[in-house]
């Protein structure tokens, strides 16, 4: 997890550096705060070692208890005290997002810190101080400094890592026979290979190589995440998606080809920041992606 830890920090970076930094109220006035408003909208809440607030909306004292480095699944609503929204993500908006349980990879801290509490299928209420939530941050319209947070979570799934690569891979697998796009060639950890149009026999990419193409990159509902025309990479340099590397070494010049990643090759170690605007990631550490490549040079 040290590269995870390395992505989560640059990440806290990221997001202080967009900020006018200032001293935030301490803790001891941001928990008034918090008491006063619980007590003004009579919500019965406890409170955890770190001063994060939570209460149950919906319990499931049966489900299941998430243990750590388990693929926890949940919906959120965060808002500010007095009710503006910072970010939702409902069942109407699509999957649930993924982390990693209890390992620092959610962005705000306080929700990955409230969820200790919970089971799958509960919903829960957390009111969240600055410290665990936006430290330093302040995004006109958005979020002001010193903010405290409400976060309303509903966990509705907690797998273990193989259980859920297995059903990602049956989920590609269902995404290539929906779109009728032919016959995949399996490559190693689940990455999928397409030809589209041939290339130039001989002409594979060595190690380190320079090439040049153009690209689009899509989630599978088919959201566009990225795209680039004549974008010169360096093979292994660390700076793609281990499985887009991996696809563009077999890449032909003048060939086009569909390349599937599954999520343990692409953004898997970057932190699931809410709102995603504000992550250095262009998608969800648990996102497939599906890049249409031409190598040009």
């Amino acid at each position: 997890m040290e590269r995870l830890t390395s992505l989560v920090i640059l990440a806290i970076v990221a997001i202080s550096s967009q900020s006018c930094l200032r001293d935030f109220d301490t803790p001891e006035e941001q928990d008034e705060q918090i008491r006063s408003y619980l007590s003004a909208n009579n919500i019965d809440a406890q409170s955890d070692e770190n001063g994060i607030y939570f209460y149950p909306i919906n319990e499931n004292p049966s489900g299941k208890d998430p243990s750590v480095l388990e693929v926890v699944g949940f919906y959120y609503n965060v808002t500010l005290l007095d009710g503006s929204e910072v970010a939702r993500h409902q069942e109407a908006d699509g999957p649930p997002v993924e982390s990693f349980h209890e390992v620092g990879q959610l962005i705000p801290t306080g929700i990955d810190l409230g969820m200790r509490q919970m089971r799958v299928g509960e919903t829960y209420g957390f009111v969240i101080p600055t410290r665990f939530a936006y430290p330093g941050l302040s995004i006109e319209g958005l979020i002001p400094l010193d903010a405290i947070i409400l976060a309303e979570i509903e966990i509705v799934s907690a797998l273990i890592d193989d259980v859920h690569e297995t059903r990602e891979i049956n989920g590609i697998d269902q995404y290539i026979l929906d779109q009728g796009l032919g016959e995949f060639e399996e490559l190693p950890d689940g990455l999928r290979y397409l030809t589209i149009q041939a290339g130039v026999p001989g002409t594979e990419s060595s190690n380190n190589q320079s090439i040049v193409v153009d690209y689009n990159g899509k989630l599978l509902d088919g959201e566009l995440f990225d795209e680039q025309e004549d974008q010169v990479i360096i093979l292994d340099e660390n700076l793609l998606p281990t499985g887009l590397n991996t696809g563009l070494k077999k890449l032909l010049r003048d060939e086009t080809a569909i390349i599937i990643v599954p999520s343990r090759l692409g953004f898997i170690n970057s932190p699931l920041v809410i709102p995603q605007r504000l992550s250095n990631a262009p998608v969800q550490p648990f996102s497939v992606l599906v890049y249409e490549v031409t190598r040009n040079i």
